[in-house]
């Protein structure tokens, strides 16, 4: 991969992370008045979303490592 394909995966993962984010914490503060449920379900599901993301950056970080060490 070369350095401009990492920077444009970093970008990509990092918006959609701060996107749910920002949903999640208005979520967290509006909150779903008549139904708690959905509310958890949808928390949950933006926690999800944000471990995925977060486990694509760590496997950018590594692509990157080895294109340094060849």
């Amino acid at each position: 991969m070369t350095f401009k394909q990492i920077y444009i995966y970093e970008l990509i993962t990092n918006t959609i992370y701060l996107f749910v984010h920002f949903i999640f914490l208005i979520f967290q503060s509006v909150g779903l008045k008549n139904n708690q449920q959905l509310e958890m379900k949808f928390l949950h599901i933006t926690r999800i979303i944000q471990f995925f993301i977060i486990s694509i950056k760590f496997n950018i970080i590594e692509v990157y490592r080895d294109t340094i060490n060849l």
